[in-house]
């Protein structure tokens, strides 16, 4: 059993579903296994999904 991360935002349609944003962010992310901070990822995700992306944890 896996963990996921759910991600949302304002303008989100009611069928878009965290799975596309988890597309984009492992686009975004670097394949040599480097870091990337919390932020500077929300930032590159956010300019990738084209609008902004926020953090919904409960």
């Amino acid at each position: 059993m896996t963990d996921s991360a759910t991600f949302t935002t304002p303008e989100a349609d009611e069928e878009e579903t965290g799975e596309d944003l988890g597309d984009l962010l492992l686009e975004v992310l670097t394949g040599d296994g480097s870091t990337i901070g919390n932020l500077s990822a929300r930032e590159a995700l956010s300019r990738a999904a084209e609008r902004q992306v926020g953090n919904t944890a409960k």
